[in-house]
């Protein structure tokens, strides 16, 4: 499989601690980029196949570091390679109302959708994108964590064998 997942964080804090959150989450694997003087963006990417280990390391940095938090925002996307998908121009397609995927010649980029949305819609809300949270709520992520990257997974084994892609 070799499917790479990110997990993108972005963290609101108090002026001043920015510095000691981005070498919290530098320590623990993430790759930084200091946004404003008060947040930070973390990502961290890694292979679908050791999904659990990293879902236990993205959560046990966040629970870590959650007294430093204001509010956290989450955004979670794969890139699936396809073999022998038809050539066509970019769609939109939502399964399951959890996934948004955007085909770009033979790969699929499958973002988690956070939020119920309308199949039907043609643009989707940023904001059903991303998971934002205050940062005392951060306990609520591990599950929800958990179910959405396992969901990828479950999209990256079957993608490629879906009908219409060779």
């Amino acid at each position: 499989m070799n499917t790479v997942a990110t997990v993108l964080v972005d963290v609101t804090c108090e002026i001043g601690r920015v510095t000691k959150l981005e070498k919290h989450f530098r320590s623990r694997g993430f790759v930084t980029t200091i946004l404003t003087p008060d947040s930070v963006r973390a990502v961290y990417r890694f292979k679908l196949e050791e999904a659990d280990d990293s879902v236990k390391n993205i959560i046990s940095a966040l629970n870590e570091a959650t007294p430093l938090f204001k509010t956290i925002c989450v955004e979670v996307w794969a890139i699936l390679p396809v073999q022998n998908m038809v050539a066509r121009p970019p769609v939109i397609e939502v399964g399951d109302g959890l996934i948004y995927v955007m085909r770009r010649g033979n790969r699929v980029l499958a973002k988690v959708v956070w939020d119920r949305i309308n199949p039907a819609t043609w643009m989707l809300p940023g904001s059903a994108l991303r998971n934002c949270l205050p940062g005392t709520e951060v306990y609520r992520l591990e599950t929800e964590l958990s179910r959405k990257i396992s969901l990828l997974k479950y999209v990256s084994a079957n993608v490629k064998t879906s009908p219409g892609n060779g």
